[in-house]
Formats: C-alpha cells, structure tokens, sequence
C-alpha cells in the first residue's frame, strides 16, 4: 500500500472515532483545561492553525520514518511516542503489546517512562487481564479508555502494582489507553501520561488514534518485510541443504551439519543436536551437534541415555514419531527426579526450551532432531514444520548414504567373488 493509501486510511479511520470510556471523578482543587477565551478571533485562528500545522508536521514526520523502516518498527515508535507526548502535552508515553491469550502485556517502546514502571513490564508482571489493567481493557475490548485520576481507581485502591508504581513512583494521575487494531483485533496500546489531572481533549484523543493507526502500519509492514525474508532464507537453507545431499553419497554427516545450523539460525535456537536410536536399542548416540556443550555430549558417549520413553524424552518422540514441545525444562518429571541427563541440559548448558522432531524411516522412528533454547519460548507452528521438513531431508541422506554403502559392499563382494572364480579357473 502507498504511503499516499494510508494517510487517506489514517483520516477515515479518525473520522469515525473509537468509543471513549471516561474513569475517575472530578477532584477537589484539580486543575482543569478550559477552553480560552480570546479576544480577537484571528488569535484563536493562528492558534488553531499552529496546532494543525504541528500535527500535519509529526504526520508526515511518522510517515516518512515508516516508509525508510522496512525491516525494522522501532524507529516509528519512538516517533510516534515523541510527538504524541509533545503534542499532548503529556509527561510520558508508551507503546504496551499484547493480545487476547496472552498472559502478560510487554513494553516494546517508551518516552520519560519510569524506571520502575518499565521493570514491571520487563517481569512479566502487567497482566492481560482486563480486570487488572486499562490498557488490557483497552485492547481487549477495542475502546479507548480515559482515566482521568489514577489516585480514583480500583486498580490505585486494591494496591496493583502497576498502578501504585506510576502513581506513587512517577507522579502520574491523568491517563488514556488507545488501542492499536488489526481484523484480527486489538494487539496493544498507546498509553499517554500526566503528572496533574486534567483530561486529555477530543482532539488529543483523534490525534493519538491516528498515531494508532499509524503504528499498526507500521507493525504490519515489518511483518510483511520479515515474513518475505524468513520465507527467502527457509527456501535457501533447503536449497544448501539439498545440493549437500547431492554432493554426499557415502557420508551424511555434512548434511546434518548443515542442517543443524540452519535450524538453530532460523529458529532462534541456542544449540541443536541429531540424536539416533531405534526401536531395540538400550541408549541414544548422537552423531552430530551445533553449539551443544561437551558435558552434554559426553553423557551421551557414554551411553547412559537410555532410549526408554518414560525416561527420555527425546526417546519417546522417536517410539511414538511425534513431535514433542517442551516450553520449560525444569518444569519437567525428569529434571524434578534428578535425572541426569535432564540436569545436565538445564544446569550445564542453561537450556529451558525443547522442541524434539522424529526422523521417520518407513514408518519407524530412527532418531529425532532437537533444539534447545535458553530462554523460556515456545516454538511457533512454521519453526516445527521447518524442522519436519528438516528430519525428512536427513532421513533422505542416511537412505542415500545406505544405498550407497550397500550398492559399494554388493560390488567388492561381486569383484572379490570374481577374483576368486579366475583362481579357480587358473588353478
């Protein structure tokens, strides 16, 4: 879409104007913004027009930066927080991402926040859950909200940590929360702070609705940029991986390198190992890795990671050919038991995260690709179905590889066979 396209989007979008929800009520002694009165109305015209040439100025402020930020949205974040803060007149602003099924808000840009209040954030602590947050009300429900005393809350008054840490750490008592929205609903908010109460006008309110809009453009962008990539890398790694297959007729070792790295480049994997093992087999051997530590390789040397699938869970993926998800390793029966293999991934290598992906020979598992990552994150769908498509392309190497093998045995044993029959003819 032009850049042209959007702005026209941008001005039907503001005209029909989101819901605005109003909290808090009117304080003794607060300050107040009141329309002022001017004598001569060519006063109040400049005014106006000043102001409008400020808001078409960070418009097209924003919109340039979008156009020069393919592949990255950040920089149109903090534009956009910069200008909303100066044009509201606002103490802080802030950018808050999530959506419904999350569990917890994150805070992915911001301008004057707190320190304390961006810690917050950074644990995990601001939840999603529209009975304890604005701004998940706000995105949940696709409503700006206006909170114009934070002090007059339930959220102040029950003691949320959220709310008495910009109340009592960062002064702020006047509040609003404006949904950033997608089709396929709200995804976060713009969330725009005072230090005194006194609300946000209707005109302030349009103005960071466009900004909204303009955010999700951005966002959308980026999304569009980094699928094309990730969708030109995935193909490339298949292609690198293939022409490794075709070069390997009596070795796959090179293919499982290969496609051992670029699973752990393309799924923002820390380390990756193939594990083989069978049906009937006592343990697991792995005969290739990328970045896995020597202490967990030396476990598997010396065969002691048994291929019992109420022991490992690598073992069971491979018996059961499904693919196993494991979003945190000590969450696990195998690290609460002692086991030591599963203390050696976690306390050795800090490993949290697991996905293990069966390599399926004619029905029957052979082994499994694992992934590891040090932080607590789930893999999305597409990462699985790149590594499934992965295992079916090492499965093709090692099928290569043992015709290859068995084809070189049948013809030294047909020229050993041959040699012998001479002998015999000679003798």
């Amino acid at each position: 879409m032009c850049l042209a396209a959007q702005a026209h989007d941008l001005k039907l979008l503001v005209m029909r104007r989101l819901p605005v929800y109003s909290f808090g009520t009117p304080v003794p002694g607060a300050v107040r913004l009141k329309k002022i009165s001017v004598s001569d109305p060519k006063d109040s015209l400049s005014a106006d027009l000043t102001r409008a040439r400020q808001r078409e100025a960070a418009t097209r402020e924003i919109l340039s930066v979008i156009s020069q930020s393919r592949d990255d949205d950040r920089p149109v974040f903090d534009v956009i927080l910069h200008r909303a803060a100066d044009l509201c007149d606002a103490y802080a602003a802030a950018l808050v991402l999530g959506k419904d099924g999350d569990t917890h808000q994150r805070m992915a840009a911001h301008y004057g926040v707190d320190p304390a209040t961006i810690a917050l954030y950074d644990r995990g602590e601001v939840s999603m859950n529209p009975d304890a947050s604005f701004a998940a009300r706000a995105i949940l429900t696709g409503k700006v909200i206006h909170v114009e005393d934070m002090m007059d809350t339930e959220f102040y008054r029950q003691g949320v940590g959220l709310y008495v840490s910009i109340v009592r750490d960062s002064g702020i008592r006047t509040e609003m929360q404006v949904p950033l929205l997608t089709p396929m609903g709200g995804i976060g908010a713009f969330v725009i702070f005072r230090k005194d109460v006194r609300p946000y006008t209707p005109d302030e309110i349009a103005l960071v609705e466009s900004f909204a809009a303009q955010a999700v453009i951005a966002i959308e962008n980026v999304r569009q940029f980094r699928e094309l990539q990730t969708r030109l890398a995935r193909e490339a790694a298949t292609r690198e991986i293939l022409e490794v297959i075709s070069r390997s007729r009596d070795d796959e070792g090179p293919v499982f390198d290969v496609i051992l790295r670029k699973s752990t480049e393309l799924c923002g994997a820390f380390a990756a190992a193939l594990v083989m093992g069978s049906k009937g087999d006592t343990h697991q051997r792995i005969p290739a890795s990328y970045e896995v530590s020597p202490a967990t390789l030396a476990i598997y040397d010396s065969g002691v990671v048994s291929m019992d699938p109420d022991i490992s869970t690598t073992a069971r993926a491979i018996l059961t050919g499904k693919v196993i998800h494991v979003e945190d390793m000590r969450d696990t029966d195998g690290y609460r038991s002692g086991n030591v293999h599963y203390r050696s991934v976690v306390e050795d290598s800090g490993i949290r995260t697991n996905l293990f992906v069966p390599l399926i020979s004619s029905g029957e598992g052979i082994g499994a690709v694992t992934l590891f990552r040090k932080e607590v994150r789930r893999y999305t769908p597409d990462e699985i179905a790149l590594v499934e498509t992965f295992a079916a392309q090492a499965v093709i190497a090692i099928e290569n590889v043992r015709q290859f093998r068995e084809l070189q045995t049948r013809l030294e044993r047909e020229k050993a066979l041959a040699e012998i029959l001479e002998v015999i003819s000679q003798s």
